[in-house]
């Protein structure tokens, strides 16, 4: 009996857990064009969800940031719920580096399930999603491998 019920509360609990994002690789996600960023047939573009205030966004921030300088095949987009007003020195930071940043962001968190941050994802010209997950994990080698998985299925 007390198997059966840890198994019902496994499959309750998967049922609120697993719509928490409601995108997946090839997904089109053309509300995006809205952003003002553009991607051309050679280029990926990374769309990061992040909150000011959470160190983990800071820290995956910084490590995509630090990832994309060198690349040239991928742009990159930061979306937030706060204001320009109510954002940390650090979102400021972002802006004065040049990184591009949406604020007031909700309904976009909204459209793509996003209930927490850090959360990104990648997208082709054609504004289908090659990759979604947590951009702590990200490195160079690691998306090299997500970009030549992804072409090698088109």
């Amino acid at each position: 009996m007390k198997l059966k019920s840890s198994i019902l509360l496994l499959f309750a609990l998967l049922h609120f857990v697993a719509p928490a994002q409601s995108v997946a690789t090839g997904d089109r996600v053309r509300q995006i064009r809205h952003l003002d960023v553009s991607v051309t047939e050679s280029e990926y573009l990374y769309i990061g969800f992040i909150h000011s205030s959470s160190e983990p966004c800071r820290l995956s921030t910084i490590n995509v940031q630090n990832i994309l300088k060198s690349r040239v095949d991928i742009g990159a987009i930061f979306l937030t719920r706060e204001s320009i007003n109510s954002c940390q020195p650090w979102l400021s930071q972002l802006i004065s580096d040049g990184e591009k940043v949406a604020t007031e962001a909700s309904d976009y968190f909204k459209r793509f399930g996003i209930d927490y941050a850090p959360c990104g994802m990648i997208i082709d010209h054609k504004y289908r999603i090659v990759w979604f997950g947590n951009p702590m994990i990200l490195n160079n080698q690691r998306i090299d491998k997500i970009l030549t998985q992804w072409t090698l299925q088109r």
